[in-house]
């Protein structure tokens, strides 16, 4: 069962992009998310390094750039117990999928 993924809309291709969810590390797409066509699901196969598996992340959707990024969460990544996460990725939308950890800029 999949629970406390991350979701973006991508308004200019009609689709939704989710991303892990306790214990996953998958992103996935859905293709006419809006319903107006069939919607479809794609398991995307990202090259690697991927960001470790996490629940309760938060997303955005950069329209500019056409990609995700998530930042934090928890994972359970230390013997089982939940820790939470300090990293922030981006994924690309356009080309092969790769997600990349990147060290924002404090203001």
């Amino acid at each position: 069962m999949r629970a406390s993924h991350t979701a973006v809309y991508d308004p200019g291709l009609n689709r939704m992009i989710i991303f892990g969810g306790f214990l996953l590390n998958e992103s996935w797409v859905l293709a006419g998310a809006n319903g107006a066509t069939t919607p479809t699901w794609t398991l995307l196969s990202p090259a690697a390094p991927l960001p470790a598996p996490r629940g309760t992340a938060a997303a955005g959707y950069d329209t500019a750039n056409g990609r995700m990024i998530i930042f934090g969460g928890y994972g359970y990544i230390n013997a089982g117990y939940p820790t939470g996460l300090n990293d922030t990725w981006v994924l690309p939308l356009a080309g092969p999928p790769a997600w990349s950890m990147i060290q924002p800029i404090d203001p």
